[in-house]
């Protein structure tokens, strides 16, 4: 889609380090999370993204009636401000799932959850490969954005009615300087704590250039 747009080489890297470059905005949705709760935090923040999605479909025509250059850069920037509402919206994913679970039964949902979710994705992955085709146009992603947002915004109303408990309110006020200093604390997982920092740093420096590649 970017590259229809016009987007170059340094433009797609950009794009494929919004993911983690984003996740700054964590801490906003920790906040957010503490005063209106997990549930509607995901809602408002993953409903935002899909209204933020939808206006990529823009894009083309703007392209096409404007500039190119007034196209390209429509899409960059609400692709920044669709993985900023992304990222909010995360903040409330652990402690909802830590809120609707137990101790029992916790590790059990998260493997089928991430397997289904997993699954899923790449079905679709496979389907959109076989529909967009070796020469798209513009109208076949617009139909692949429209029906992910969608999905997106259909899933985001039915998270806002999820019922939860005062836990994620209250563990969202808890300071961030506090968990570190647990994290700090118990060697295992500061151990792990560190072995997930070099993995992600290492997924942050690779993945915009493996994309050009």
């Amino acid at each position: 889609f970017a590259l229809q747009l016009g987007a170059r080489d340094w433009h797609i890297g950009l794009l494929s380090s919004y993911v983690y470059l984003s996740l700054v905005f964590v801490l906003v949705g920790k906040f957010i999370v503490s005063r209106l709760g997990a549930a509607r935090t995901y809602s408002y923040c993953w409903g935002t993204r899909n209204v933020v999605a939808a206006s990529f479909l823009l894009a083309p025509w703007l392209y096409t009636n404007i500039s190119p250059a007034v196209g390209l850069g429509w899409l960059m920037v609400s692709s920044l401000i669709f993985f900023i509402f992304r990222a909010m919206g995360l903040s409330a994913e652990n402690v909802l799932i830590n809120d609707i679970t137990g101790d029992e039964d916790r590790g059990r949902f998260l493997a089928r959850w991430q397997g289904f979710a997993y699954i899923g994705m790449l079905g679709m992955l496979v389907g959109v490969s076989f529909w967009l085709g070796e020469e798209p146009d513009f109208s076949r992603f617009q139909w692949v954005i429209g029906l992910g947002c969608v999905l997106g915004a259909g899933a985001s109303a039915f998270m806002f009615g999820m019922p939860e408990s005062e836990g994620p309110r209250k563990s969202s006020r808890e300071p961030l300087v506090n968990t570190l200093r647990m994290l700090y604390g118990k060697r295992r997982l500061k151990r792990l704590m560190v072995a997930f920092a070099a993995v992600f740093a290492g997924i942050q420096l690779l993945v915009p250039f493996q994309v050009l590649a």
